[in-house]
Formats: C-alpha cells, sequence, structure tokens
C-alpha cells in the first residue's frame, strides 16, 4: 500500500526494478474508488534516488492538489505512453491523506516500595518464618 501526501513531495520506495523492462520509465496511474477518475505521473528511470536498484528504487513525486481518498494504482514499465506499455510492473492500493504528527506527552510519577525494611513484610502472615 502507498500512503502519500496531496501538497507536498513524497518519497516512494518501492521495488519496481525487479519486475520492470527496458522502457525508460515508469507510469503510475492513481485510480478514484469514489469517483472513477485517473490521474497518471511519470517517473523517469534515470530520477531513481536509490544507490542499490538491485534491491530497491527510490523516486520523488509531488501530487499537487490530489483530491485526499482511496485509490488503487498501476504502475506501467513504458517508452511513451500507457497504451504503449511494455509491462504491469506492480498494481495495489494507494491511500491520499493529508499528514498530521502529533506527540502525546505523559506525566509519569515513580513510587518505590522496598520490600523487607521496617515492617513492610515481604510474606504474609502465615509463611514459617524459620524456612527462609
Amino acid at each position: 500500500m502507498l500512503y502519500l501526501n496531496p501538497n507536498t513531495t513524497n518519497t516512494l520506495t518501492v521495488t519496481w526494478t525487479e519486475r520492470s523492462s527496458t522502457g525508460d520509465r515508469y507510469i503510475l496511474r492513481l485510480t478514484s474508488i469514489a469517483k472513477n477518475t485517473t490521474t497518471d505521473f511519470t517517473l523517469l528511470k534515470s530520477a531513481n534516488l536509490s544507490n542499490y536498484t538491485n534491491r530497491y528504487d527510490k523516486f520523488q513525486i509531488a501530487l499537487g492538489s490530489l483530491e485526499t481518498g482511496s485509490y488503487k494504482y498501476e504502475v506501467y514499465d513504458t517508452n511513451s505512453t500507457v497504451a504503449s506499455a511494455l509491462a504491469v510492473v506492480e498494481t495495489g492500493l494507494a491511500f491520499v491523506q493529508t499528514a498530521t504528527i502529533g506527540f502525546n506527552t505523559y506525566s509519569n510519577s515513580i513510587n518505590y516500595t522496598i520490600y523487607g525494611a521496617s515492617d513492610e513484610g515481604v510474606f504474609d502472615l502465615t509463611f514459617d518464618s524459620t524456612f527462609a
């Protein structure tokens, strides 16, 4: 599943090279599940930011003002358009949401009880103290 934020640059870490062919670009097609509308994003293979492309790929993508919600996605390996795609590299679900990051803080107080000191006993009155 892809988690994306609108109106910002997103970093995608994926494994598309494993299934790609000889095309020079990927086309990421997002289809809104609610409205059945599609939006295509072109990512050149030469823009791969990964230092280890045999293991993973890393791309940056700006979604612009894409509407928040759930999408299904397809990634095509191509030299030009989806119609002339050489392979479908990956399919799945994407979620576009404005991320809010919040931090919860809690106050904590620790009370220590020391057993065996003064009148605080570890054992109850039925314990045979000669056994210890």
